[in-house]
């Protein structure tokens, strides 16, 4: 699934066309089915039942999904975080991700919009919670970013209004290290 899911994904979802829109929404819905089942079965794949790798992919696909069923996965995943079966850094990407489509500020600070970071809650702290996860500082996290997509490497200060509002639910931002 997650080859599938990269291949829809080459490059920022600003940048494709309807057709393309269309080819993702097709294998993201595909992907959804499949992990609900798999959800519905096991409970979330952590390490001893699927190994590291597949974790991490089945983290991936839910990041794809339709926020209600992400928010059905949170849980799960913090379970699983809890009992080291997966990674804190994937409940970092997917709580962000979950609370930017709910028009919530992110914890982690990895998501933007666009070439845009979604506004951060508590940002003076948010090197500390992203540390306490395992994620390196925020600002070598949009510098990568912004490298991959072809970006201006500008550093926004968080707290400014030129940071972008969480939007409401809707269709994955932008090409970003989570996918």
């Amino acid at each position: 699934m997650t080859v599938d899911d990269q291949a829809v994904r080459v490059k920022p979802i600003d940048q494709f066309n309807r057709e393309e829109r269309q080819r993702m929404s097709a294998v993201d819905k595909k992907h959804e089915e499949r992990m609900k089942a798999i959800v519905a079965q096991y409970g979330w794949p952590g390490r001893s039942l699927v190994g590291d790798e597949a974790a991490i992919d089945a983290w991936l696909i839910v990041q794809h999904c339709q926020v209600d069923f992400q928010e059905h996965c949170l849980p799960l995943l913090k379970k699983a975080v809890d009992a080291n079966e997966a990674s804190a850094q994937c409940y970092a990407y997917l709580l962000d991700r979950i609370r930017m489509y709910r028009g919530q500020p992110q914890v982690y600070g990895t998501q933007f919009m666009n070439d845009k970071l979604v506004q951060i809650e508590d940002p003076q702290n948010v090197d500390q919670r992203r540390k306490a996860v395992g994620l390196g500082p925020l600002s070598e996290y949009v510098a990568l970013v912004r490298k991959m997509n072809g970006w201006p490497n500008q550093l926004p200060d968080p707290t400014s209004p030129s940071v972008t509002a969480p939007a409401k639910a809707g269709p994955a931002p932008s090409v970003a290290p989570d996918h």
